[in-house]
């Protein structure tokens, strides 16, 4: 990671393919977290041009899963892309039902998403070594209670705690992110 010196790529011990291995899960992770909050306003605003994001969000799933091909083919690929669509869609269809006051629904899609982030926590450590079970599980976890409260929050109008919601939910990605590129960093060994 970098340190904030002046030091060249080369002297910080990082190579050019790792930094670019972590400039693009935390890109990637940035441009889901900007997805999430744009879903959130536009289901509970009712703002139209809620399927484009939908598709958008989607299509980061989709990313997210590709960046994992050069390492572990394509039918991980497949799987791993699965996972995060199913995610998503979890997660719309949750603010959805939230939206429209149908509690028990929600529930049920509450409990469906945190199954699917232990699935998601199962794949990843059985794919690589580096990559625990229980530290993907609750960094999923957290996640999923983050993205609900920063709802409830802009529901509420309580827009500070709101902000320090998502504030909590940027450092979680970058988080993520990196444990995604120094997993990949540490099975791989490249320099």
């Amino acid at each position: 990671m970098y340190d904030g010196s002046s030091r060249s790529v080369g002297e910080s011990g990082i190579g050019a393919r790792q930094l670019a291995l972590i400039h693009t899960y935390r890109q990637m992770m940035e441009q889901q977290l900007r997805l999430f909050c744009e879903v959130q306003r536009g289901i509970l605003y009712q703002l139209p041009g809620q399927e484009s994001l939908h598709i958008r969000l989607q299509r980061n799933a989709r990313d997210l899963a590709e960046a994992l091909r050069r390492f572990y083919g394509p039918r991980k690929t497949e799987e791993a892309a699965s996972l995060f669509s199913g995610r998503y869609r979890l997660y719309i269809a949750l603010l959805q039902k939230r939206s429209s006051l149908q509690p028990e629904e929600a529930d049920q899609l509450r409990r469906r998403w945190a199954q699917n982030a232990g699935e998601i926590a199962r794949f990843l450590s059985v794919i690589n070594p580096f990559w625990e079970n229980g530290e993907w599980r609750a960094r999923l976890l957290t996640q999923m209670q983050l993205l609900e409260t920063a709802y409830e929050l802009r529901a509420e109008a309580r827009w500070e705690e709101e902000l320090d919601a998502w504030d909590q939910l940027e450092d979680l990605s970058l988080q993520m992110a990196d444990y995604f590129s120094s997993g990949l960093i540490r099975q791989f060994l490249f320099a």
